[in-house]
């Protein structure tokens, strides 16, 4: 038993040091590279990150030009269409205004033409009347005349028959 354990020993040992060189060697092939070289991967990488970082920003930088751009112009837009209509809305207001205005001088004249219509009627009403009340003076004096030239006459005859 004793020379079965030895060889299981001796087995195993052989396995252990074959395993450490295989390791070893697997860790020579794969080991990162010496620091110099490390050092210039490096170098190369971080050049290489801040290209393709200056070129984002580029590209970043024309996007929000353009975004800018493209803002600009739709609030120039939505100013103009602003200005467009409170032009509109002015002009519809004035013409409004004009239009009332002129129904308002329209209904002056009217009511002026009415007043002086009223004015004429009433003066040739009451000229009408003075016509119409001289008559009837002219004609009570006239009656008044000739009822005091019978009286007189009658007076006259009545006198120069008692005379």
């Amino acid at each position: 038993m004793s020379s079965n354990s030895g060889g299981d020993t001796g087995a195993f040992l052989a396995g252990f040091v074959i395993g450490g060189l295989v390791g070893a060697a697997t860790a020579l092939i794969l080991a990162p590279q010496s620091g110099e070289e490390t050092r210039a991967e490096l170098a190369t990488r971080s050049e290489a990150l801040r290209r393709a970082s200056e070129q984002r920003l580029q590209e970043y930088r024309v996007a929000a030009e353009t975004y800018a751009d493209q803002a600009q112009e739709q609030a120039r837009i939505v100013l103009d269409e602003g200005r467009s209509r409170m032009t509109g809305a002015i002009e519809r207001g004035q013409q409004k205004v004009d239009e009332l205005s002129q129904q308002g001088k329209e209904q002056v004249s009217r009511l002026r033409e009415q007043a002086q219509e009223a004015a004429n009627t009433a003066s040739e009403t009451a000229t009408e009347a003075v016509d119409t009340a001289q008559e009837k003076v002219d004609e009570a004096a006239e009656s008044a005349q000739e009822t005091v030239e019978e009286v007189t006459d009658d007076v006259d005859d009545k006198l120069e028959g008692n005379a």
